[in-house]
């Protein structure tokens, strides 16, 4: 009886032992996910938690592991076994001393650290959650009286139970609703078929190793199937919305499960409403009225009626109805991200001449492209539509502008412009249906010659737009569209502007100087000409630029808000300057400038609105608020897959079309859009706001 309680209380000892380091290990890795997100906790610092945290539980844990004990047998002696183990201990305050040290000497900062902070945890998740549960199944071993535990099958057990903890850890690590109550049934399940598993597997007379496998194998399977379940909708969309070992694991999982073959299985957090119809699935656009629920998004959708009621919207504001006769300049600086020019707010001195223009301009500090692209871009900005509702030619890799939509170029050349585009080769080679309605389309370096030329090509646009406008006779009236090459990739400093260092990010922020520099000549001369009080005067970006904050570099490979909000100055002879936050969009340029002119089409139906509605509270009551959208077809990973994002109010919701993978933002408390939000509500809303813009699109797979 003594040797019976001895040996209980020697269990209860180690459950406890072995317990609390496991939830001390969730906790951690739960707070240190939510700070992060937060930005009050830096990666490089949760890193040196965690191994702190490794060194404590090795010098707890290992003394009394299966591995301890094997190094005793080793070498015979408990004395060499001891010194290994403190070797190994010291090793796991050793190496993040190292690891900061490695960091210093490198210079890398907490900002490089966070963009690849989804591979770091995951790693973390992993190793830490192994370990843990090598000393769980070290406990349950001793239940078995085991005479003895080999190394190998300590690897074996760890190897085994992994995808076990890659799912439970990702339930923390996403930090999407978790909940503590959601462990009790998995730490149960795991109590309660281990010893009906080491049952069976004993009763088959199987080898040692096999029969570890067999058992964890089987865990696994139970435990994934419970977590899977518990996740929320928003959770689930989690699970795969990044990718990591986790994931494609789980990807797997719906493969083998998903009997219509269409990527999506109907448990398991899939969304697939019915899995013997490859044509249901919640990557589907809802038909609207036809009583199937194609998305799987519980209904079926109906014809909005705003998209048809659009002819009748109203488009234009400007308070005069005459024509009026001013030049109109396009200054295109190509992937000018917004939150590096000092015209809003950039620390670094990078855009003086916009400045200089922001006291008879409007500028807008919410502008956001609606595509991350140029070839995109540019079509949108030349035609008011966003890319889902242009009737793309798509006989290309790069889809082309039908010749039946009207371009602005084509519009203001009917009403007697002089039109003429000034670019880099890309428009030319890349996009030739943009060059009909100009009269004189000119790369002014020469096509072929942009490795020579192309990253020094802002005088060659200045001059040459200076060059067009002084053949023109005074009287002529004309419509000039100028690209800008610099500030887009490779980057490179300059002698006539200041260089702010030697990183990318220094000689990216010196190409914007370049560009607003020249953008200062060409001003300067049409001031000096008289002109620049007869010409509506348009700056913009096309798209913005990625550094990593999203995993990802340059362009066009996604619509996080680095690469879609954009700077917008608009300077209209006669009108007052004004600052806007109201959001807006890149194709409400094409009506505000005919309704500046006077040339207010009533048969066009642009999807964006004249910004004279800024003006007006009456007006703006009229218009609204709206949605504003963008849009990307990537097309530079080896294939093509579209993404969609949606814009209403403090949210953003994020959409990749093939996968039905969701981010919903609130971009007021998370302007960097680096912190998904639940909520379903407001999820549900924007995604059919998203449907109903992409009904019968041209920009979809």
């Amino acid at each position: 009886m003594s040797t019976l309680f001895a040996r209980t209380r020697h269990h209860i000892a180690l459950s406890v032992l072995y317990s609390l380091p496991c939830a001390l290990f969730v906790t951690i890795l739960d707070a240190g996910t939510r700070l992060i997100q937060k930005q009050s906790l830096t990666p490089s610092l949760v890193l040196f938690m965690f191994f702190v945290y490794g060194f404590a539980l090795a010098l707890v844990a290992i003394p009394v592991s299966p591995f301890s004990s094997h190094l005793r047998k080793v070498f015979n002696s408990a004395h060499t076994a001891r010194y290994i183990v403190m070797l190994l201990s010291f090793a796991f305050i050793g190496a993040p001393l190292l690891f900061v040290l490695f960091l210093w000497f490198l210079r890398i900062t907490d900002a490089h650290l966070r963009s690849v902070f989804d591979m770091i945890g995951t790693f973390l998740v992993v190793s830490g959650s192994t370990l843990v549960a090598s000393l769980f199944v070290a406990f349950l071993d001793r239940i078995r009286a085991f005479e003895s535990v080999r190394l190998v099958t300590t690897l074996v057990i760890g190897a085994c139970i992994l995808s076990v903890l890659l799912f439970s850890g990702l339930y923390v690590y996403l930090a999407f609703e978790w909940q503590a109550a959601g462990w009790v049934p998995v730490f149960l399940l795991l109590v309660v078929l281990y010893p009906l598993m080491s049952l069976l597997t004993g009763n088959m007379r199987l080898p040692s190793f096999l029969s570890w496998v067999l058992i964890f194998s089987f865990l696994a399977f139970f435990a994934l199937a419970h977590v899977t379940a518990t996740f929320s909708p928003a959770a689930t969309k989690g699970l795969t919305a990044k990718e990591t070992p986790s994931s494609r694991l789980v990807k797997v999982v719906w493969h083998i499960i998903d009997f219509d073959r269409d990527g999506f299985a109907y448990v398991w957090g899939g969304g697939d409403c019915d899995d013997l119809d490859s044509s249901i699935n919640p990557a589907q656009i809802d038909v609207p009225n036809n009583g199937i629920d194609e998305d799987c998004d519980g209904e079926d959708a109906v014809v909005p009626e705003e998209r048809a009621n659009k002819s009748t919207q109203r488009v234009y504001f400007a308070r005069k109805d005459d024509v009026r006769r001013y030049n109109v300049v396009f200054v295109c600086i190509d992937a000018m991200r917004a939150d590096h020019v000092s015209l809003l707010g950039y620390n670094r001195k990078t855009t003086p001449t916009l400045e200089r223009l922001a006291t008879s301009s409007w500028v807008f500090e919410n502008a956001i492209s609606p595509s991350a692209t140029t070839r995109e871009t540019v079509p949108s900005l030349m035609t008011g539509l966003y890319p889902s509702r242009i009737e793309w030619v798509k006989n290309d890799e790069i889809w082309q502008i039908p010749e039946t939509t009207p371009q602005l170029s084509d519009i203001l050349k009917k009403a007697g412009y002089k039109t003429i585009a000034i670019v880099d080769e890309w428009l030319d080679r890349f996009l030739p249906s943009f060059k009909k309605g100009f009269d004189h389309f000119e790369v002014p370096y020469g096509t072929g010659k942009w490795l020579q030329f192309g990253q020094q090509a802002a005088p060659f646009i200045a001059f040459s737009a200076i060059k067009q406008i002084e053949q023109m006779p005074k009287s002529a009236l004309f419509f000039m569209y100028l690209q800008f090459e610099a500030p887009h990739h490779p980057y490179v400093n300059h002698p006539e502007v200041p260089t702010f260092g030697q990183k990318d990010i220094d000689r990216y922020d010196a190409e914007i100087a370049y560009a607003d520099y020249y953008l200062g000549v060409l001003v300067n001369y049409l001031q000096f000409k008289g002109l620049l009080d007869r010409t509506i005067l348009v700056v913009f970006a096309d798209h913005g630029e990625e550094f990593g904050e999203h995993g990802q570099f340059q362009h066009s490979r996604q619509i996080y808000v680095e690469s879609v909000h954009v700077p917008l100055l608009i300077r209209i002879p006669g009108e007052k300057a004004l600052r806007v936050k109201d959001r807006v969009s890149l194709v409400d340029v094409f009506p505000t400038v005919l309704d500046a002119l006077g040339l207010k089409n009533e048969g066009l139906s642009p999807d964006g609105v004249s910004l004279f509605y800024l003006l007006s509270p009456e007006a703006r009551s009229i218009a609204g608020e709206r949605y504003i959208f963008s849009e990307l077809r990537v097309i530079a990973e080896g294939g093509e897959k579209f993404l969609k994002a949606v814009y209403y109010g403090p949210h953003k919701l994020i959409w990749e079309v093939e996968t039905g993978k969701r981010w919903l933002f609130d971009v007021n408390e998370d302007p960097q859009e680096k912190s998904p939000i639940s909520s379903e509500e407001t999820e549900q809303a924007l995604m059919r706001s998203l449907k109903e813009h992409v009904q019968g699109s041209y920009h979809m797979p």
